[in-house]
């Protein structure tokens, strides 16, 4: 365990200088030949092609609207159980108040008894020198003893009233949050309806075979030449030489999310001649999708056919991609932990129902998951 606390500091502050020395041109690159990849991918023909750009915005919408949706809930959450500390600090001052107050009260009635009794008297009348030390000592402690319990008392009575106000800040933070909340919740079902308006026209456009093929092929060869523009420039990025290397973890990484595999890899698609290039895990929408190695996001964005699309870089040559996100909680450049959660999972790219696509891939060449992930 303190190895591996280690090698995850280790990891941290690598990642970070690494992400310093990297040359901002090779982000620029990269996020260039994305663009001019998207834009060739975009060249809209026809009416499919119009409602997969209408596919495209409302998903990538529903995307944002469940970010900030998993932001303010972690938000409140956050909020109440600081709001929950606040009010257990209040009732333990509260409770500390009343007992400092039944013993100043008794501390009191102690030393009202003792003036009542004449002390400098009693103590003149002692012939024991001794017994008169111990008896000036005593009142000393008794009196010290009283002004520490009073500076006590105002001391909880300060804090008392310095945390009244902050209590309110909290509960009116936690409303407004709870407010934001229900409004991007209504903002999703807004999009979600648009989605489904856009699907059923979509379906329409699709009425046979082979144009489900004709779709499925071209969504291929988009993602095809994707992933080849992102080989080619991430291949000129800085090596990750101080991390694990991907290849050494062969057969001892997570899968990406819980869930039931779906398909075989290289098994035949539905499709015509398609084979399975990765494999789809049926998992539940909003479950987190997790990296399988440490890596760089080097794309983060909307593509036909996965919909939600997040691909790392793992270094020489390795790169692995989970598409049909219901949202994306990482962008291009940023630098990935292994087991760090980057999407979740969701429908997107016009599925009907969720689940996360996933392939592992080798300079070009994809590989069977099977062979790197444990069960």
């Amino acid at each position: 365990m303190k190895k591996a606390g280690l090698f995850f500091l280790a990891w941290i502050a690598f990642a970070a200088t690494a992400q310093q020395d990297t040359s901002q041109q090779d982000l620029d690159r990269l996020e260039s030949a994305i663009d001019a990849l998207q834009r060739e991918l975009g060249q809209h023909r026809g009416k499919h092609d119009a409602l997969q750009a209408q596919l495209r915005k409302s998903e990538v919408a529903i995307g944002k609207v469940n970010t900030r949706i998993r932001h303010n809930s972690a938000k409140q959450r956050s909020l109440k159980k600081e709001l929950a500390g606040l009010r257990d600090r209040q009732r333990q001052l509260e409770q500390n108040r009343n007992k400092q107050q039944v013993l100043i009260a008794a501390q009191l009635r102690s030393a009202y008894q003792l003036g009542q009794q004449k002390t400098l008297k009693v103590l003149l009348n002692q012939e024991d020198p001794a017994l008169i030390s111990r008896a000036m000592t005593y009142v000393d402690y008794f009196n010290r003893a009283r002004m520490a319990e009073i500076e006590q008392f105002n001391n909880t009575i300060t804090e008392l009233r310095e945390l009244t106000p902050g209590i309110q800040a909290k509960s009116n933070e936690l409303n407004q949050t709870g407010q934001a909340l229900e409004e991007e919740k209504r903002k999703l079902a807004r999009q979600r309806q648009a989605r489904q308006q856009t699907l059923a026209s979509l379906s329409r456009t699709i009425d046979d075979k082979n144009a489900r093929l004709q779709q499925s092929v071209k969504d291929r060869a988009g993602l095809e030449t994707l992933l080849n523009t992102v080989e080619d420039v991430a291949a000129t990025f800085a090596s990750i030489d101080d991390a694990q290397p991907f290849a050494s973890r062969k057969g001892k990484m997570k899968w990406p999310a819980s869930g039931r595999i779906a398909n075989r890899f290289g098994a035949r698609r539905q499709q015509g001649g398609l084979r399975w290039q990765g494999v789809e895990i049926r998992a539940d929408e909003g479950n987190k999708v997790n990296a399988i190695h440490h890596g760089r996001v080097v794309f983060a964005d909307w593509l036909g056919g996965q919909g939600l699309l997040i691909i790392i870089d793992h270094g020489d040559g390795y790169m692995s991609l989970y598409g049909h996100n219901q949202s994306l909680l990482r962008e291009t450049g940023d630098w990935i932990r292994s087991g760090e959660t980057i999407a979740t999972v969701g429908e997107s790219g016009g599925r009907n129902r969720p689940g996360l696509y996933f392939e592992i891939r080798h300079k070009g060449v994809a590989r069977n998951p099977a062979g790197w992930c444990g069960s």
